[in-house]
């Protein structure tokens, strides 16, 4: 059993450096682009808020434009119907 042991202990593990690591202007560049790439995501996604509030905003102006119309063509009616009333009030239409 020592010896199993023994061979366990002998065995090492060996680093072959296949894989090459940056050197410190790689990093440096991926760490640049990776912020460029963020940054422009941020943009992005704000020019659509931007968008999306603005398109919000003209249609409220828009629905509030409809409504003051609305009410302005109806008291417009009312007032027309109210001197038509009062016109055909004098007519004597008995005969």
């Amino acid at each position: 059993m020592m010896d199993a042991e023994a061979e366990m202990a002998a065995i090492q593990s060996k680093k072959m450096n296949w894989v090459k690591t940056q050197s410190t202007y790689q990093s440096m560049q991926a760490w640049r682009a990776k912020r460029k790439a963020a940054q422009e995501e941020f943009e992005a996604r704000m020019t659509a808020v931007t968008n999306a509030f603005n398109a919000a905003f003209s249609n409220r102006i828009q629905g509030i434009g409809e409504l003051a119309a609305q009410q302005a063509l109806a008291r417009i009616g009312a007032e027309a119907q109210a001197r038509i009333d009062a016109s055909t009030k004098s007519i004597d239409v008995t005969a």
